[in-house]
C-alpha cells in the first residue's frame, strides 16, 4: 500500500505532467488532457484531472 509520501509525490509529478501538457496544449481542456495523460502511461481518473486542473487554475 502506498504511503501518503508517495501518493503526494505522484500527485506532484501529475500536477507538474499536467501544467507541461496544458502549455503544449494550449486549447485543450482537462478531458483531453486526461486522454493525453492515460496514452502517455498515466493511471489518473478524469475526475481527478478535472479536480487537480481547477485547483492549479489551468485554463484553456
Amino acid at each position: 500500500m502506498p504511503t501518503k509520501g508517495t501518493m503526494k509525490r505522484r500527485k506532484d509529478r501529475l500536477v507538474r505532467e499536467m501544467t507541461g501538457l496544458s502549455l503544449r496544449h494550449p486549447r485543450d481542456g482537462h478531458r483531453r488532457v486526461h486522454a493525453l495523460l492515460v496514452a502517455d502511461g498515466w493511471e489518473a481518473n478524469v475526475k481527478r484531472v478535472e479536480r487537480l486542473w481547477r485547483r492549479e487554475g489551468l485554463r484553456t
